[in-house]
């Protein structure tokens, strides 16, 4: 469950710094998916470790957070480029 709440505000907070900036721009979208992906990831370590008292691996955090990080570019235009094939097909 911990994870889902943790998804849920990924996808929250970076709709609304979507909507709420003037111009969307690739950078600006990367560069504050980071911080919340930090600062979620933060919450997530913190509920692990002091409610949980589990013990949590700490490297493996900051390797899935970079991972996820460098993948953001390659998934966003994927993503981008099968929206605007399916808009070109339903525009036809």
């Amino acid at each position: 469950g911990i994870s889902s709440f943790c998804y849920l505000l990924i996808c929250f907070a970076t709709a609304y710094i979507r909507n709420i900036t003037l111009s969307p721009h690739f950078i600006n979208d990367w560069l504050s998916f980071l911080f919340i992906i930090l600062f979620v990831n933060s919450i997530q370590l913190t509920i692990l470790d002091l409610i949980f008292l589990i013990d949590v691996n700490y490297l493996k955090y900051l390797i899935n957070t970079g991972f996820t990080f460098l993948f953001y570019p390659i998934f966003f235009f994927f993503f981008n480029f099968i929206n605007l094939k399916i808009s070109f097909k339903l525009n036809d």
